[in-house]
Parts: structure tokens; sequence; C-alpha cells
């Protein structure tokens, strides 16, 4: 009997010592963005940016008013500035939904005292098209940072322990995904011209053949926007379409039905915000394309930095127009025009 209860103490005791240095380690890595801590990695990984970015709103009660929001192509937005007198937290996430937009927004909410002021919306026109089953619902993110054991779960899983260790593993100078940097700006190792040109040519044939195969728009689109404007009438809306490569543009350009997808796209979302900040046409960002961009529609943080500066001077640039009720039509005709014009 006293030889099991040692053994039985020895054990536990073992067992006590492991899953404190697999807590110690998972907390002092923080892949889960859970504890605010930055030790022995210079960047994490992306991840899940929807549970990443909650957590962090959450447990490191950052401060913010108003959020940006979109998807991976977004997300290569750094907000180091104020948007006018408002201070913002980018809460874009890979492959983000236009059914996830309000539980994000609600998840601000929350987070913010029930206060939002202003949401700005990054909109890309394939999710115009397509739409696919949501893995949970935005309520599940925040209700799991609410789960008081949720960070013990955290620092003793395993799972916690592989992302930790794979952030020991990051090379700033050779690494495809976008990392997040000490002050959660997004980074990403500039590739050369030539891959860059490879990856795009993989983009634009993978649209071809999942994204750009719809003839029509996903179920009530311009509803589910104008659902939102009603839903949050104290919250300032601002929209902007993400740009893409002159690469990725030309196959909407050369099907015509695709092309009348967009016009109508555009149409859909003023008649709704009553403006627009458009990005997406053959511009100066899309024409350097392997410089500008590391695959067919996802730019470099950089390019992210011109688009934050071009919507917070409000003005038309050679990159961005500003669409609205009054110039609709006469925008779509320019569009059509430059469109056409610098694909040649």
């Amino acid at each position: 009997m006293k030889i099991y209860k040692i053994w039985l103490k020895s054990t536990s005791l073992i067992i006590l010592f492991i899953l404190s240095i697999l807590a110690l380690f998972n907390y002092l890595l923080d892949p889960l963005w859970s504890f605010n801590n930055f030790y022995f990695s210079k960047y994490k990984n992306s991840y899940n940016e929807r549970i990443l970015k909650t957590n962090y709103l959450v447990y490191s009660n950052v401060k913010f008013d108003g959020i940006l929001l979109g998807s991976s192509r977004t997300t290569m937005i750094n907000i180091d500035k104020e948007f006018n007198e408002y201070k913002l937290f980018n809460y874009a996430s890979a492959s983000l939904q236009i059914n996830e937009y309000e539980g994000f927004i609600d998840n601000a909410k929350r987070i913010n005292n029930n206060t939002l002021p202003i949401v700005i919306l990054g909109l890309d026109f394939f999710t115009y098209l397509n739409e696919t089953k949501l893995e949970n619902e935005p309520i599940k993110y925040y209700d799991d940072t609410k789960d008081f054991f949720n960070r013990f779960k955290i620092l003793l899983s395993y799972d916690t322990f592989k992302k930790a260790k794979k952030n020991l593993t990051i090379n700033e100078h050779i690494f495809s995904e976008r990392v997040y940097d000490i002050n959660y700006n997004v980074f990403t190792s500039i590739n050369t011209e030539e891959n860059n040109r490879k990856n795009i040519n993989e983009s634009v044939e993978k649209f071809e053949k999942e994204f750009y195969l719809k003839d029509i728009p996903i179920d009530n689109f311009k509803n589910k926007l104008k659902y939102l404007k009603e839903k949050y009438p104290d919250t300032k809306f601002v929209i902007f379409t993400t740009p893409i490569t002159k690469e990725l543009f030309s196959k909407i350009l050369k099907n015509k039905k695709l092309y009348e997808l967009y016009e109508l796209w555009i149409n859909q979302v003023v008649s709704v915000f009553g403006e627009i900040n458009h990005f997406m046409f053959i511009n100066d960002i899309s024409i350097d394309s392997s410089k500008n961009f590391y695959d067919g529609h996802h730019m470099y943080p950089f390019v992210g930095d011109i688009i934050y500066q071009s919507l917070i001077d409000g003005v038309d640039t050679n990159n961005m127009m500003k669409i609205n009720n009054n110039n609709l039509d006469d925008m779509l005709e320019k569009l059509k025009k430059i469109n056409f014009i610098n694909n040649k």
C-alpha cells in the first residue's frame, strides 16, 4: 500500500510538472492571442483570425471606436492611425462572408459597451457570387471567451502547443502565409516578382474554375446589406471594394455576363449605402500586379497602407473612385472605358 501511494504521488507530480511546462510554454508563446504575450517569437501565425482577434479584443481590453471588417484581403490593411477621429480595430478574417457581418458587428458591440460609431467594410466581388456554409456562428467565438475555463483550456491544450511551436519556426524572409507582429499588424515577406507572377497565374486559374462560374449573385445580397444598415442606424458605414490584379480582372472583362454582374454589384451596394470607395478596376495598383500582389487577389500590406490612406483622405485618386447615387451612371461608363482601355 505504501509503495502504491509513493507511485501515485510520484506519477501525479510528474504529470503536474509536464502540465506546468506545457502551460508555461503556451502562455509565453501565446499563439491564440489570449494573454498578449510575445516571448521568443517575432511573429505569430494567422491561424483562425475569427478566434484570435476575438480573444485579443476581449482579453486584452483593446480600446476602439469602430472596426474594419472583410476577408483576408482586408486583413492586409494595417491601422496605425485613426480614421478621422475614430480608433479602429481590424476585425477582418480569412474568407469572411456576408452572413457573418452581423455577428461580428454584434461581437464588437458587446465588447465595446454596446457602441460602435463606425464600421469600414471591405467587399469582394467573388463573395457576391459565392457563399459557403459557416463553420460556426460568430457568436460562438465571443461566447468561448466568456467561458471561465477557456483560457485554462488554451493553456493545457496540446493543439495550442503545436501552434506555439509553429510560431517559433517562422522565418521572416521565407513564408507564404501572412503573420502578425508584436503590434498585431499583419506582415508578409516580399516575394520575387517571378514567384508572384506564378502565384497570380495559379490564382487566376483557380478563380476561373471555382469562383467565376456563377452567373447570378448569392441569394438576397442587396437585402442582407440593407438589413445591416437598418439594424445599426447609429453606425456609420464606410464601404470600399478590394483591388485585384489586372490578370484576374481580365477574366471578368472577357466574360460579358461577369462584367454585367460586376456593374450590378456596384449598383446594388451604392443603392444601399449611398456611396462606395471603389478600388476594383484596372488601375495603377492592379497593373503593377507582380510588385503589389503575392497572388491574384491578395495585395501586400504596403498596398493596404495606400488603400487606408485613400479612405482617410476621401477623394478620388488614380486607384480609387468615389461612386455615389448622383454619379453612378456616369462612373459606370467611365469605369467601362478605363477597364477596357487599360486591358489592351
